[in-house]
């Protein structure tokens, strides 16, 4: 049996999460930079076993909120 949804269902599930290689080449920075900020909780992380990723969401705010400080 298949469950039908939407499209705009279908999209909502699969939101893509960014890597850190993907958020370091976005935002210029190195990898152990990304590391400390988690570390010191100032980028929230989302783990899925040995993987670290980051959800588009929780990226979108904080580059919205460093735009402002500018």
């Amino acid at each position: 049996m298949r469950i039908q949804t939407s499209p705009k269902q279908a999209n909502q599930k699969t939101a893509p999460f960014f890597t850190r290689r993907q958020l370091a080449m976005r935002w210029a920075v190195s990898v152990q930079t990304l590391k400390r900020r988690e570390k010191a909780g100032i980028l929230p992380v989302f783990k899925l076993g040995r993987d670290v990723k980051y959800r588009p969401e929780d990226i979108e705010r904080i580059e919205q909120q460093a735009e402002v400080r500018r």
